[in-house]
C-alpha cells in the first residue's frame, strides 16, 4: 500500500563543550528498510554498480530508486548477455516518509540509469532506450511514472551529461567508422574504428499535461574520442594551457563570443565547473594530482575565495543556483584500480572502494565560500548517487547507515541575498540557439597546413524520437548537410585527448 510511512527519527543538533557549534546532526531520518530497500550488495558496491539513487523533486518530496531482490520475469527475445534486474522507484513525502507513488522498471544491466533534469524531471535509461519521466508534475494522476521516449541514437550510448542549470543535455554515442581514421596519441600511432557523435538538446516544460516536456535538438558534432565539456545552456568554460603550469580561462558562448576569466596556476589539468549561470569553481593542484585546491570565480573573472582540499578524489556536484549554493561529494580511497568503470558519464571514481574509503559531502555558499555543512555518507557509493541538495538550497539529503538523513541548512542571510543579486549581473545573455563549439572546430581549409590530416567532422542528422508512445517530447532543430551547406569543420586535432573535464586541447 502507498500509505506506508517510513520510520522517522528526529535527531537534535549537537553542540560541543564550551558552546562551540559542531556540524549539526540531521533534522530527521527515514529508514531505508521501511521504504522497501533490501540492502546493499558488497560485490555490486565494489564494482561500482548503480544500486540506489536519491533526488529531491521539491523541498517536500524525494525520488528514491533502488535495485530489488526478486524474481525477474523473462522477456521474449531478451539477449542472453543481458544482466536483467528490477528497480523500484518511489516518490517519498517529507518529513512523513509516506510513499506517495511507486513503480518498477525492468533494467537490462547494472550501469547508471537515472539523470535529473531539474524541476522533478528525469531521464531514465532502459537498455539502449532513453525515456523522460516527470513524477512530480504527474503526482495527482493515475500514471505519475509514465515514460515518454527521449530522442537518442540507440545502441552505442556512452555518455549522458546534464548542465548545472538543467537547460542542456549532452548525449554521446559511439558508432562504427568504416574509414578507420588514423590518430597519434602521444607518440603512439593508433587506428580507431569508432567515432563519437555528440548530440545537444535543449529542455523546456515541466512534463505536466499543461506544460509538456519539449526536447529540442540543438546540434551534433563528431569527435574521435568522448568529449566532456563544462557546459551550461549559454556556453562553456575553457582552460587553455599557457605553459609552465599556467592556464588561461575563458567562457565561450555558443554564438562565438569569448570572455576572458583570468589565469589559474596548476600543475595538473584543472577541472572547471559551472555552479550557477554567473559563477564557476576551478579545481587545481600544486605538486601532485591528489593535492587539490578549489577556487570560486564569477564570470567577471574575479576570484571570490579558495580553499585547500588536500587529498581529493573525483568530485560529483549538486546545485541550488537560486540559493547561491552547491554540494560537492568526493570519494577518497586507497583501494585497487577498477578493471571496468560503468559507462554513461565521467563522474565515477577510478578506484574500488575498500574499508578505508570515505565519501564526504560538503555544502558551500558560492559567493562567500562559507562551508555550511560537511557530512560523510555510508556506505561509500562509487557512482555518488546517494546524496542531493534541494533546489531551494534549504536541505541536504544523504544516505547514512541504513537511513536517509535530512539536514536543514541555514537560511539565506541578507548578505547572501545581496551577493546573489550582485553576481547575477555577470550572467551571459540567455541563449536558445544551436550549440556551436567555435573554439573546438576548425574548417578544413585552415587545417590543411597541419602536418597530420585532421579527423573531419561531418554534419549529422538528429536522433529521432520514437513515435510508439504519445510523447510530447520531440526532436527539432535538425540541420542535415542539405539544409545547412557549409564546410565540415574539424573537432580537435589528431593526438589530442579530450577525455577529462576542462582539459585544454589548444587548437590552432
Amino acid at each position: 500500500m502507498l500509505a506506508l510511512a517510513a520510520v522517522v527519527a528526529v535527531v537534535p543538533m549537537a553542540a560541543a563543550a564550551g558552546g562551540e557549534r559542531k556540524q549539526p546532526g540531521p533534522s530527521y531520518q527515514l529508514s531505508l528498510q521501511a521504504l522497501g530497500f533490501p540492502g546493499f550488495s558488497s560485490s555490486f558496491l565494489g564494482i561500482g554498480s548503480s544500486m540506489l539513487t536519491l533526488h529531491y523533486l521539491d523541498s517536500s518530496h524525494l525520488l528514491l530508486t533502488f535495485s530489488l531482490r526478486k524474481l525477474v520475469p523473462r522477456l521474449p527475445g531478451d539477449p542472453e548477455t543481458d544482466e536483467d534486474r528490477l528497480v523500484a522507484a518511489e516518490v517519498v513525502d517529507l518529513p512523513s516518509g509516506k510513499i506517495e507513488a511507486h513503480t518498477e522498471w525492468h533494467m537490462h544491466d547494472h550501469a547508471r540509469y537515472l539523470w535529473s533534469l531539474g524541476k522533478g524531471r528525469f531521464i531514465v535509461r532502459i537498455g539502449d532506450v532513453l525515456y523522460a519521466v516527470a513524477p512530480l508534475a504527474n503526482l495527482g494522476t493515475d500514471q505519475p511514472f509514465q515514460l515518454k521516449k527521449f530522442p537518442n541514437r540507440g545502441a552505442g550510448l556512452t555518455t549522458i551529461l546534464v548542465s548545472p542549470d538543467y537547460g542542456l543535455v549532452t548525449i554521446e554515442t559511439a558508432v562504427k567508422d568504416e574509414r578507420q581514421s588514423a590518430m597519434t596519441v602521444g607518440d603512439v600511432a593508433q587506428v580507431s574504428d569508432t567515432r563519437t557523435l555528440i548530440d545537444f538538446f535543449r529542455i523546456h516544460g515541466d512534463g505536466s499535461s499543461a506544460s509538456p516536456l519539449v526536447v529540442a535538438h540543438a546540434g551534433t558534432v563528431q569527435s574521435p574520442k568522448p568529449l566532456f565539456l563544462p557546459l551550461d545552456a549559454d556556453g562553456y568554460l575553457w582552460a587553455d594551457d599557457a605553459g609552465s603550469g599556467h592556464w588561461s580561462m575563458t567562457f565561450d558562448g555558443f554564438t562565438g563570443k569569448s570572455a576572458g576569466l583570468g589565469n589559474l596556476d596548476s600543475s595538473c589539468w584543472p577541472r572547471l565547473q559551472m555552479v550557477s549561470p554567473s559563477e564557476f569553481v576551478a579545481m587545481s593542484c600544486r605538486g601532485g594530482d591528489d593535492r587539490i585546491k578549489i577556487a570560486s570565480f564569477g564570470l567577471d573573472g574575479h576570484e571570490t575565495w579558495e580553499e585547500s582540499l588536500g587529498d581529493f578524489g573525483a568530485p560529483t556536484f549538486a546545485f541550488a543556483p537560486a540559493a547561491g549554493r552547491f554540494a560537492l561529494s568526493h570519494v577518497s580511497t586507497s583501494g585497487a584500480t577498477a578493471s571496468a568503470v560503468p559507462p554513461f558519464g565521467p563522474t565515477q571514481s577510478s578506484a574500488i572502494p575498500d574499508e578505508t574509503s570515505r565519501q564526504e559531502v560538503r555544502v558551500y555558499q558560492n559567493a562567500s565560500g562559507d562551508l555550511l555543512l560537511k557530512v560523510e555518507c555510508s556506505p561509500v557509493i562509487k557512482t555518488a548517487e546517494n546524496f542531493d541538495l534541494s533546489a531551494d538550497g534549504s536541505q541536504l539529503a544523504v544516505i547514512r547507515q541504513g537511513n536517509i538523513a535530512i539536514y536543514k541548512l541555514p537560511p539565506l542571510s541578507q548578505q547572501d541575498r545581496a551577493d546573489i543579486a550582485e553576481v547575477a549581473k555577470f550572467a551571459p545573455a540567455a541563449d536558445s540557439g544551436p550549440v556551436l563549439l567555435h573554439r573546438l572546430t576548425t574548417p578544413p581549409a585552415r587545417a590543411s597546413n597541419r602536418k597530420q590530416a585532421p579527423v573531419a567532422m561531418t554534419a549529422q542528422p538528429a536522433p529521432a524520437a520514437a513515435t510508439s508512445d504519445p510523447a510530447p517530447a520531440a526532436a527539432s532543430g535538425d540541420a542535415s548537410p542539405a539544409e545547412a551547406p557549409r564546410q565540415p569543420p574539424t573537432l580537435l586535432n589528431p593526438g589530442e585527448k579530450p577525455d577529462a573535464p576542462g582539459k585544454s586541447t589548444k587548437p590552432d
